[in-house]
């Protein structure tokens, strides 16, 4: 891969660093939490299987095999977690519920 000269804007930097974090970071995992931080997952995740939105270019017998997520819907709700309810009770009016829960 020939090194990055420049960009025509920072939108155009911003592609090539996710295109280079999706290739050397491939098997490890992180890529749905990469989506999540870059506020793309919505428009990355509709019809793939769990494999290809973790990993990109997992050539694992993980991409072949039915993934138990195919079926999975992602909305804006799924992005994060809950604040537990114990800790809500703990600390009254200082903590506040992600809307949706």
């Amino acid at each position: 891969m020939e090194p990055y000269v420049s960009f025509a804007d920072g939108a155009e930097a911003m592609k090539a660093v996710q295109w280079e974090q999706r290739l050397e970071f491939a098997t490890e995992g992180i890529r749905f939490f990469d989506l999540r931080r870059w506020d793309n997952l919505p428009n990355k995740i509709g019809g793939q299987s769990m494999a290809d939105i973790l990993n990109g270019f997992a050539t694992a017998d993980l991409r072949t095999r039915p993934s138990f997520m195919k079926d999975a819907s992602f909305s804006e709700n799924d992005k994060y977690m809950p604040i537990p309810q114990s800790q809500l009770d703990q600390q009254p009016g200082v903590l506040v519920q992600r809307p949706g829960y």
